[in-house]
């Protein structure tokens, strides 16, 4: 999908910025700007996987270390994932984030922002539009089957 010099930096940066925003995420620093950046992250990967299941390519995704070939439920789990990452940013981590000891006062613990708002809707596009292109390239092999 990538040409190979882009593959391969991708390859060797990915996996030290997946760690660094789940390390993040655990301990609560920085959680807004961490749960966009996973978020992103979640939505690209999806994407990819995305692509490769409409131009019916049957490759391993390599996600988890895993060499099954690309499929569906790995596009829901990613787009599950992105939802969980939510209520992160809607409560800038939780109570027990670091960013509640370094900024006690805090407006609210629920912050409904533009920002979130942006979040929320560009997941539930995400979610629809894999329903959708699952949808799409079911009936589209079923009409091939018929026709054979």
């Amino acid at each position: 999908m990538l040409p190979q010099w882009v593959a391969m930096v991708l390859a060797r940066a990915l996996p030290w910025l997946e760690v660094m925003t789940g390390g993040l995420l655990v301990v609560g620093l920085w959680s807004q700007a961490v749960a966009t950046l996973g978020a992103g992250l979640l939505l690209v990967f999806s994407s990819a996987v995305l692509v490769s299941l409409w131009r019916g390519k049957d490759q391993a995704c390599g996600c988890f270390s895993s060499l099954t070939p690309v499929q569906w439920r790995v596009v829901y789990r990613n787009l599950g994932m992105m939802g969980l990452l939510l209520p992160v940013y809607a409560l800038s981590g939780g109570a027990w984030a670091v960013d509640r000891w370094l900024s006690p006062l805090s407006r609210n613990p629920f912050q409904l922002s533009t920002e979130l708002m942006i979040l929320a809707t560009t997941w539930l596009l995400a979610v629809s539009a894999t329903v959708l292109i699952q949808w799409r390239s079911r009936s589209k092999s079923v009409s091939i089957q018929s026709q054979a």
